[in-house]
C-alpha cells in the first residue's frame, strides 16, 4: 500500500510534534506553579491550575499525533 505522505512530511510532523508537547508541558507547568508573568494576563475567574491542565490535555494529543505519524513513517 502506497503511503498517504512522504517520508520527509512524517518526519517534520514529527519533529512538530515533539517541539509542541515540550512546550506545552512547560508551559504547564509554568502555570502550575503561577508563574507571575504568565498569571498576570489571566482572565478574572481562571486559575493556573486549570490553565495547566488545559496545556497537559493538549500535550497529550499531541503525544497521539507524534505516534500517528511514527506509524507513516
Amino acid at each position: 500500500m502506497k503511503p498517504l505522505i512522504s517520508p520527509w512530511i512524517a518526519y517534520t510532523c514529527t519533529f512538530v510534534s515533539i517541539s509542541g508537547v515540550i512546550f506545552l508541558f512547560a508551559l504547564a507547568a509554568l502555570f502550575r506553579y503561577e508563574s507571575e508573568a504568565l498569571m498576570s494576563d489571566l482572565p478574572q475567574g481562571m486559575s493556573g491550575a486549570r490553565v495547566s491542565n488545559t496545556c497537559v490535555l493538549a500535550g497529550l494529543i499531541y503525544i497521539v499525533y507524534r505516534n500517528h505519524c511514527n506509524k507513516v513513517i
